[in-house]
């Protein structure tokens, strides 16, 4: 059972890395480059030596090492695909929680960040606004929760920094669930050179979250990728992948490629059966796009 879900999130981690293509589709096709590389050295190595045996054994060769790298490239896609599907799933669940969070826990949590980072004399001086202190220098923190989809707006800022101005405070953060607008920037950006402000988005706290280990564990989330992912599986997806238009030019290659090697092996007949296959491969594959397009034209009304 271990053996097997270890397997599953492997495809599922490589799928990451891929696109839109199906870990199935991309083994398939790596497999039929595979062939397709063989069957060129072993045509050219006979045609060369007119030996048989010694053909096969370097092709068996090549078979080997093609192998090695696709199994290399694979471990590769894997760990990078591992790093990038479960930062993203940690960051959806971030932004989910910490929508979820009343003000009072949004407050709580900035407070928890400042005071690990050795910030001193964490106090509130309005609705949503604090200080806070750090060698001796006080600064001021704006708190803005927003609904998900809202933006910080101009006035925000905007009066954030009347209040930096009536204080004599030339340091301060706005922190935020949310980003700010292009209005808001542009103010930020006319202000900044006289006084220093920062922004705390949902990027900067989720660097925040992860610095300081608030997060489940890992374990956690492959379960969640792992359900997520089976809740979705498409078939479609199989069937797109292996008629994609791209896929018609490979067909059309190999039946070309192995048609030839039927020639040149003469008393085998097996490539001209395979080149037969490909060019089966390659009209229903044409036909498949057809339909496709045709069923998309009425889907639009054209």
């Amino acid at each position: 059972m271990r053996k097997e879900k270890k397997a599953i999130n492997r495809k599922i981690f490589i799928e990451e890395t891929i696109g839109t293509r199906q870990y199935f589709s991309y083994r398939a096709d790596l497999m039929l480059y595979k062939l397709i590389l063989c069957i060129i050295v072993f045509a050219t190595i006979n045609s060369m030596t007119s030996s048989i045996v010694f053909s096969f054994f370097i092709t068996f060769q090549v078979f080997i090492i093609f192998t090695l790298i696709n199994k290399l490239n694979l471990d590769r896609k894997e760990k990078e695909g591992r790093r990038k599907l479960i930062n993203k799933t940690k960051k959806e669940y971030f932004k989910k929680k910490i929508n979820d969070f009343d003000i009072d826990c949004f407050e709580s949590l900035i407070q928890f960040f400042f005071v690990k980072q050795n910030y001193e004399n964490y106090k509130k001086i309005e609705e949503h606004s604090f200080s806070v202190e750090s060698e001796g220098i006080e600064s001021y923190i704006k708190i803005v929760k927003l609904f998900e989809g809202a933006e910080v707006d101009r006035i925000d800022v905007k009066n954030f920094v009347a209040l930096l101005s009536q204080k004599n405070i030339m340091k301060g953060f706005i922190i935020t669930n949310s980003k700010l607008n292009d209005d808001a920037k542009e103010l930020l950006n006319k202000v900044n050179d006289k006084i220093n402000i920062e922004i705390l988005d949902v990027d900067e706290l989720f660097d925040l979250t992860l610095k300081y280990d608030l997060l489940p564990q890992n374990s956690y989330f492959y379960n969640k990728i792992q359900i997520e992912r089976e809740n979705k599986k498409d078939i479609n997806k199989v069937k797109n992948n292996m008629f994609s238009s791209k896929k018609i030019i490979i067909y059309l290659f190999s039946a070309v490629l192995f048609y030839i090697v039927s020639k040149i092996i003469s008393y085998n007949v097996l490539p001209l059966y395979i080149s037969y296959y490909f060019i089966l491969l390659t009209c229903i594959c044409i036909l498949y796009n057809i339909y496709n397009k045709i069923n998309t034209k009425k889907a639009k009304g054209v």
